[in-house]
C-alpha cells in the first residue's frame, strides 16, 4: 500500500512503479532558477518561484510536503566565475522554502538548481 511505502519498514514487500514515487527518498520537486528569478521551463517540476529581492527567492511547492521539513539537495550551478558564492536556506515550511544567495557579502541574483525529497 502507499502507507507501507511511506513507512519504509519492509525489506521484502514489492513496490510497484506507481507507488515508488511515494517513498520519502523519491524526488518530489526540482527546479532550475535563472538569475532573473524565472523558472527554466524544461528544468522544473511541481513548483513556482517568487522573486522577493536581490539574491532572495522563495520556491513554492505545488504539492506541499507533509512534514513541513523537506529535504533539500542543492546543486552548485551558478553563473559566477569567481568569488565566494553562498546559499542560505531561510524560512522553511510545508508549502515553500526561501533561498538567499550572496556573492561575497552582497546579495546577488544567481542561477541555481534544487531537488526536494520527502513525504508529500
Amino acid at each position: 500500500t502507499a502507507q507501507e511505502v511511506e513507512d519504509n519498514t519492509s525489506t521484502t514487500t514489492y513496490v510497484s512503479p506507481g507507488r515508488a514515487g511515494r517513498h520519502p527518498s523519491a524526488a518530489k520537486v526540482w527546479c532550475s532558477i535563472a538569475a532573473t528569478g524565472a523558472l527554466e521551463t524544461n528544468g522544473s517540476f511541481n513548483c513556482t518561484t517568487t522573486d522577493t529581492g536581490p539574491g532572495d527567492r522563495t520556491i513554492n511547492f505545488t504539492t506541499s510536503f507533509a512534514t513541513g521539513t523537506p529535504y533539500n539537495g542543492t546543486l552548485g550551478n551558478h553563473a559566477a566565475s569567481n568569488g565566494d558564492v553562498r546559499y542560505q536556506i531561510g524560512t522553511r515550511a510545508a508549502g515553500s522554502i526561501r533561498v538567499i544567495m550572496q556573492l561575497g557579502t552582497t546579495a546577488t541574483d544567481l542561477e541555481h538548481d534544487h531537488i526536494f525529497c520527502g513525504d508529500q
